[in-house]
């Protein structure tokens, strides 16, 4: 096949796919993207970066996806905006299957790098549940940061990671695995001498589409870290997170992190692993950096149910899984150079399959669809009940603000602060049915109407076993 109509070919599968997923999943929502979705509408409608209007305070860990909010609020309006930009989110999840092969494909061979890019084509990674995040354009970036350094275009490489970062500051793990890499080199080479003067322009391309960021969060709120960071870090034992990264591949390839499962797809990863490396070049890089992104969040140790926070070790950890099933083919043995493609086709068939039902999941789940209408109802119960001025507390504050845009007390301390008392002029104080013990964990109904704190609820929404409850502060 000539490189043009492979190009056309790979093209045209782009465009097929990425439109397909974009129609599929354009209708999954999360509650935490929709703080960036506010922080970008306040943006957009003129009352500046901010959740609560006139409130310093930086509450989301993407402001590279909530300034994309701002960029598209005027196409889509308020209400179509959280459906672009989970399309957004799908197409991004196609464009990291086209990149991984891109990455692949001249080190490990057409087949590995097919394996892989299928891997994530069909959601062995999680990419279906995160679409209304930054997570998929964070990895989309980062691995066009790698396609570009694969080729020795140091400069896009370095913009690629400069936006990765900007849309998620933990992103700049890659950038320093790729300085250390390939600055490394060149130290070594015949031009160590004239490399600070050849680095100049990476550098300046990493930070043109970060540094403005950083200035304006520094004056803004004092730090370009979130508020966030204070509020999720070090609430998980060491102990623990390192279980939860242990199952957190083995969970996405095979559903499930039984000693088996472990086992084999611990075992394949790392198969993948030592075969990326022995390839060299920006290949070798994908392992590096799933394992410096892991070990970061094992010193966060944020919580375990934010399951995004690893995606990209788990986006790694699957790809290298069915690359090493699919390298199988090379092997001097007829029956695992039949098996391996044959069991990688195989798992694609079955992930994709569960992938595929992803969207009713959501529709009909505890935390998508049940918990998202819930919302919405109690975001128009509120908005038109509260006095301006007032404000309403709440433990989940994304979907409620975004659709209220009330000022809200935000009880998770993210995008306000939070000391366990009230503020003065909280009008309603709202509590959900995963905040009484026990709802979760023994899969039983939510209370009816409960007291809280001596007092009855003024109003009740209920999807499933997702329910809401309004009371009466002041």
């Amino acid at each position: 096949m000539s490189s043009t109509a492979r190009t056309l070919g790979l093209g045209l599968a782009f465009v097929v796919a990425a439109t397909t997923l974009a129609v599929s999943f354009h209708s999954i929502r999360m509650d935490d993207a929709y703080i960036s979705y506010q922080y970008g509408r306040n943006l957009a409608e003129g009352r500046g970066f901010a959740f609560n209007a006139g409130e310093r305070r930086l509450g989301t860990t993407a402001p590279g996806h909530a300034l994309i909010a701002a960029g598209l609020l005027s196409v889509a309006g308020p209400e179509g905006l959280p459906g672009l930009m989970s399309a957004l989110g799908a197409i991004a999840w196609a464009t990291q299957a086209l990149l991984m092969f891109l990455l692949l494909a001249p080190r490990l061979g057409t087949l590995a790098a097919g394996a892989g890019g299928v891997a994530v084509l069909v959601g062995a990674a999680g990419s279906a549940s995160v679409v209304p995040m930054e997570t998929n354009l964070v990895a989309a970036a980062a691995l066009a940061a790698l396609v570009a350094a694969e080729r020795g275009r140091a400069i896009p490489a370095a913009a690629a990671a400069g936006v990765a970062a900007l849309l998620r500051l933990d992103a700049a793990l890659l950038a320093i695995v790729l300085a250390a890499f390939y600055g490394g080199r060149e130290l070594r080479g015949p031009g160590r001498a004239t490399w600070p003067r050849r680095a100049l322009g990476p550098l300046l391309a990493f930070l043109a589409p970060l540094l403005p960021w950083l200035v304006f969060a520094t004056v803004q709120f004092g730090s370009p870290l979130p508020a966030t960071a204070a509020a999720k870090v070090n609430v998980t034992p060491p102990a623990e997170y390192a279980l939860h990264i242990l199952r957190d591949g083995p969970e996405r390839l095979f559903g499930q992190a039984d000693p088996v499962a472990v086992t084999v797809s611990v075992a394949l990863a790392a198969g993948g692993a030592v075969a990326a490396w022995r390839a060299g070049g920006a290949v070798s890089l994908l392992p590096v950096w799933a394992a410096l992104h892991a070990l970061a969040f094992l010193a966060l140790r944020p919580l375990t149910l934010f399951r995004w926070h690893l995606y990209p070790y788990g986006l790694v950890f699957v790809t290298l899984a069915f690359v090493a099933l699919a390298l199988l083919a090379r092997s001097h043995h007829r029956a695992l150079r039949v098996a391996g493609p044959l069991a990688a086709a195989t798992l694609a068939l079955v992930v994709g399959v569960r992938t595929a039902a992803a969207p009713g999941s959501w529709r009909n789940g505890y935390w998508g669809g049940q918990r998202h209408d819930v919302y919405v109802a109690l975001a128009d119960w509120l908005k038109a009940r509260t006095p301006p001025g007032d404000r309403v507390a709440i433990l989940e504050v994304g979907t409620v603000g975004y659709y209220s845009q009330l000022r809200l007390v935000d009880k998770a301390g993210l995008v306000t602060p939070w000391t366990g008392e009230l503020p003065a002029g909280t009008r309603f104080e709202v509590m959900v049915s995963h905040q009484w013990p026990g709802h979760l964990a023994g899969n039983a109904p939510p209370p009816t109407s409960p007291l809280h704190q001596g007092r009855a609820p003024v109003a009740e929404f209920r999807r499933g076993r997702f329910a809401a409850w309004v009371y009466v502060i002041g």
